[in-house]
Parts: structure tokens; sequence; C-alpha cells
């Protein structure tokens, strides 16, 4: 199950309230001793936290993306119905607004992957501020059991995807800075 969600708030209401009401309506079923009664009340929670957060995924599964969002999913969802609308019918006008379809969808993923970029890179600019040591972990990939894959530039505008080219380069960059910031004090 995904209880990382049960950090959001509004996740964590709907959880308490939907266990509130499932605990009301007896889903807890009374049982003669501790054990079958505590295996109930067990039962019941996991059911309301499965319903609530979801499931995470299994093996072979994809791994949601952070810039995975309701205006992208709708997009592609639309895109999707629209294909296989215009494959049934046949009909120019279905082709051409699927078509349409997809270069919207296309222009929502753009914009989410953007965002989703400039937010990443605030964040390892805070953790760098912040916490020298979280910000090294999220470079070194040794976050969470997240692996951070980035491709930087190099001085030269060549573009770096090899991990120890990548890393080196974050390292290169960042003692400049600091070196920027120690001469303005």
């Amino acid at each position: 199950m995904r209880l990382n969600r049960l950090m959001e708030n509004e996740v964590r209401k709907k959880f308490q309230s939907e266990l509130d009401i499932r605990l009301r309506q007896g889903g807890c079923k009374r049982e003669k001793g501790v054990e079958k009664a505590w295996q109930s009340f067990r039962d019941t929670i996991k059911d309301v936290a499965e319903n609530v957060v979801g499931k995470s995924r299994k093996r072979g599964q994809r791994r949601a993306k952070s810039w995975w969002n309701l205006d992208v999913k709708s997009a592609v969802r639309r895109k999707k119905e629209l294909y296989n609308r215009a494959l049934g019918e046949k009909s120019k006008r279905a082709w051409e607004d699927y078509k349409r379809a997809s270069k919207e969808a296309k222009r929502v993923v753009r914009e989410a992957k953007e965002e989703d970029w400039l937010r990443c890179g605030k964040e390892l600019q805070k953790s760098f501020l912040e916490n020298r040591r979280a910000f090294w972990k999220k470079i070194n990939g040794k976050e969470e059991g997240h692996r951070l894959k980035l491709g930087v530039e190099s001085k030269d505008g060549i573009l770096l995807t090899e991990n120890e080219e990548v890393k080196n380069r974050w390292k290169e960059y960042f003692r400049e800075l600091c070196l920027m910031v120690k001469r303005e004090r």
C-alpha cells in the first residue's frame, strides 16, 4: 500500500472518516477472543487503507512518474479514446480529432515535465543550501532507494549522461558556487 499518501492532510482525513464510518457500521465483527478481534480490526484498517491510498505497484508495473498528474492523465486518456474511435470509424474527421488530441497530450506532458524539472532543481538547490548531506544523497542516488538520473552540460556545452561524469560536474559546479558565495561575504 502507498501509506506515504497518509501524510497528505486530505487523504488522511478521508482515511479517518471512512475508517470511522466502517467501524460504526460494524466493520469489525464482534469476535470472541483477543486474537480474532485483533485480526478483524486489522483487516478492517487494511481494507479501508487500501481503498483510500491504493496499492503500491507490483513487479512489472510501471512506477508513477513525478510529473504525472490529473491534467496529463486526462489528456492521455482523451487521446486514447479518440484513437480507438478513429480506428472504429475510419473517417477523416475522427483521425483529425485524434491528431489534435495527440498534439494536446504532448503539450501537456511537455509542460508537466518542465514543471517537474524546475521543482527538482529547486529541491536540489534548497537541500544544497540547507542540508548538504541530503543533497549528496540525492546526487549519489542513495535517497530512499530512488536513483536520480540526471543529464547535465559540461562547461563546454556537451551533454554528460554517465553517472561519474554527472557527479563530477555537479561537484565542480557547486564548488564554484560555494567559492562565489564566499567571495561575496
